[in-house]
C-alpha cells in the first residue's frame, strides 16, 4: 500500500469505457480529463505499508481480512504534512501471477467494506479513541484494458500477472472533524476484506 500523490475520481460505471460522464481513472487517466504522470497511478513508495498482515478464515481462495499498517501516513494527512489523495496497492513482486478479490465499498455486505481503523488519544491526555472511517471512494485499475472504468465494482482486483496487472485505489477521508484538533494518532491500519484469489 503505497501514498497517491495525485488526485483520482472513483467513477460511475463497471468494466466499461471511460466517459465524460463516468469520469473514472483508469490505468492510463486519473479522470476522463488528466492522464496519470505515470500509467498505473502516481505514487510514491518511500513511507507505505509494503506487507500486509491477514487473518485467514477460509483457507485458498475463501474470505481474508487484510490489514496495513499506515499509522504515519494517517497522522501526517491528519497534520496536512501532505494531501490525502488516498492508497494504490499493487503487488511487490508484480510478476508472479498472483490474484485476489477484495469487497469495495459498494459491497452488498456493510462489514466486509473497507474501513481505516484509527487510535488517537486526544490532546491533553484521556482514553484511545478509536475510530472506524469508511472509504469514501474506491477503484481499481487493470493494464490490459487502459481505459475502463471499475468504480462501481462491488468487487476490486488486486493481481500481478505480467502485462495485466490490476492495481486497487481507495481514498479515507481523515477529517479534523472526526478527530479533535491536537490529536495524537497512535496506530492506523487499513482492513480489506478479501473474497477470493489465489492465496
Amino acid at each position: 500500500a503505497y501514498r497517491l500523490t495525485n488526485s483520482w475520481n472513483e467513477g460511475t460505471l463497471c468494466e466499461q469505457a471511460a466517459t465524460l460522464a463516468s469520469n473514472g481513472a483508469t490505468w492510463l487517466a486519473r479522470t476522463y480529463t488528466s492522464q496519470w504522470t505515470t500509467p498505473g497511478a502516481d505514487f510514491v513508495t518511500t513511507d507505505g505499508a509494503v506487507t500486509a498482515v491477514s487473518t485467514n478464515t477460509g483457507g485458498i481462495g475463501g474470505t481474508a481480512t487484510y490489514g496495513w499498517d499506515v499509522t504515519t501516513l494517517t497522522q501526517n494527512w491528519y497534520n496536512n504534512t501532505f494531501p490525502n489523495e488516498g492508497f494504490v496497492l499493487k503487488d511487490v513482486l508484480e510478476t508472479n501471477g498472483n490474484d485476489k478479490a477484495f469487497a469495495s465499498l459498494n459491497n452488498g455486505t456493510a462489514g466486509n467494506r473497507p474501513v481505516l481503523r484509527v487510535t488517537y488519544t486526544p490532546s491533553g491526555g484521556g482514553a484511545a479513541v478509536v475510530l472506524d472511517i469508511q472509504a469514501s471512494r474506491d477503484t481499481y485499475i487493470y493494464e490490459r484494458t487502459l481505459s475502463k472504468v471499475y468504480g462501481n465494482a462491488t468487487t476490486f482486483q488486486l493481481s500481478a500477472e505480467a502485462l495485466a496487472e490490476e492495481r486497487l485505489l481507495v481514498k479515507f477521508d481523515v477529517k479534523p472533524a472526526d478527530i479533535p484538533t491536537g490529536s495524537t494518532v497512535t496506530s492506523a491500519t487499513m482492513k480489506l476484506t478479501r473474497t477470493g484469489g489465489d492465496n
